[in-house]
């Protein structure tokens, strides 16, 4: 099945993010979940509706954290009065690091 191309489905796509995000014992729950759902174990729903969709909101909502961006880093200068060419990098400070 993974090396056919057409009928992707999103439990198909789902697996695809899983296997890259997540390591080999997280893949593994992974895995044995979805393959319990499918066997018709209900984990403590009667059905998967608004009250699962709720409860996964705020699951995500509690423990994501946002993707901090590396791009955007904060640099102080002091500026010394000097008359040499000479870069003293000891007096660049990055603000998003902590000492």
């Amino acid at each position: 099945m993974a090396e056919k191309k057409g009928g992707i489905t999103d439990l198909t796509k789902l697996s695809v993010l899983a296997a890259r995000k997540l390591t080999p014992s997280q893949f593994r729950l992974y895995q044995s979940t979805i393959f319990a759902l499918l066997n018709g174990v209900q984990f403590g729903y009667v059905e998967l509706g608004p009250q699962f969709l709720n409860d996964t909101n705020d699951i995500y909502s509690i423990h994501n954290e946002p993707q901090k961006n590396l791009k955007t880093k904060k640099v102080t200068v002091k500026i010394k009065n000097s008359k040499s060419n000479v870069i003293d990098f000891n007096s660049y400070k990055r603000e998003d690091v902590i000492v």
